[in-house]
């Protein structure tokens, strides 16, 4: 239900340039280890994922990735921010919370700025679409239209803090507990062997990408070859 029956065939076709879209968009989109996150000019970071998020990535890189990477460059954020906190670069303001400066930083550093509500509903996706590829981001190639829809919807009981946007429960929108166990169950359904393809590779364009160091190696005929001797 939640997986492609012929996800390992997709996958074969589609990897390299899933991976390579996927890889430019976390080059632009990785923090620098150093320097306070408030004198970072993070406008190529957030008009790359906002790209994604639009759609205008497809079919290379389909819009579930980009609120996949803005959950993880949010997060990124707010732990820079504890680090720039312990650090003394930023005040510690009791009355601002870190995830509420993540969210300035990144609606200051927007070309055109999300409204909050938004924001915090992409940043739900996201967070429900890194529950179901854990292991990789490449595993959000491999599954059905099922599981997109299930991310996509909110639960009302949700929605609160987000603004009045519905006056009815819709028995079609699915909580967090629920979410969570679909997401558990859909990841066990992907062939364990896809899996840790998927954890290498992304893995190893991580560590590349965050070095400085290239990761073209990855993306090349000979890994192809490996890859499929795996795979098949």
């Amino acid at each position: 239900m939640f997986v492609r029956s012929d996800a390992i065939y997709w996958f074969l076709q589609t990897w390299q340039r899933t991976l390579a879209s996927w890889a430019s968009l976390l080059h632009v989109t990785t923090l620098p280890p150093d320097g306070s996150v408030t004198t970072l000019d993070l406008t190529a970071a957030t008009q790359a994922i906002d790209i994604v998020i639009a759609g205008k990535m497809e079919p290379a890189l389909p819009r579930k990735f980009g609120y996949l990477r803005f959950f993880q460059f949010l997060e990124c954020v707010k732990a820079k921010i504890g680090d720039d906190k312990a650090q003394g670069l930023i005040p510690r303001g009791k009355s601002v919370v870190n995830s509420s400066r993540a969210y300035s930083i990144y609606v200051n550093a927007q070309v055109v700025a999300t409204k909050q509500n938004d924001l915090r509903r992409n940043r739900q996706m996201g967070g429900r679409f890194h529950q179901i590829s854990v292991e990789s981001p490449l595993l959000l190639a491999v599954f059905a239209k099922a599981a997109d829809m299930f991310a996509y919807v909110l639960a009302v009981t949700k929605l609160s803090s987000f603004g009045k946007l519905t006056c009815y429960r819709d028995p079609k929108k699915v909580d967090e507990p629920t979410f969570a166990v679909l997401a558990s169950r859909a990841r066990e359904d992907i062939p364990k062997e896809l899996r840790d393809v998927c954890q290498f590779l992304t893995t190893k364009v991580e560590e590349a990408i965050c070095s400085g160091a290239p990761y073209s190696q990855y993306l090349g005929q000979d890994m192809t070859n490996q890859i499929r001797e795996h795979l098949t």
